[in-house]
């Protein structure tokens, strides 16, 4: 965090991307994470490689999916964004755009 000290959980920064870290304060590794470690509940995640953060809005990494602005992948929902109405399925797959 700008202010110096360790984030431990999530973490939104002011350009919206999340990070999620450990109890000890480590990013958690890129790729597809599936975690219940907060008031979300158990959510699946992808963390992009280049940024070490969720980035809100659509992707093509891991698979074609939708990120939440609160970090995690839209699931077995639908949801208009930016014009555009998403639905997935239970693992995240974007089933229609």
């Amino acid at each position: 965090r700008p202010e110096g000290y360790v984030v431990r959980g999530r973490y939104t920064a002011p350009n919206g991307h999340v990070y999620l870290a450990n109890n000890e304060g480590i990013l958690e590794g890129a790729g597809w994470l599936v975690s219940g470690d907060d008031e979300q509940g158990v959510q699946r995640y992808y963390i992009e490689e280049a940024t070490h953060a969720c980035a809100p809005g659509y992707s093509t990494n891991g698979w074609p999916h939708h990120t939440t602005e609160a970090g995690y992948v839209l699931r077995n929902a639908s949801v208009a964004y930016g014009g555009t109405l998403y639905v997935a399925d239970n693992d995240g797959r974007l089933i229609s755009t």
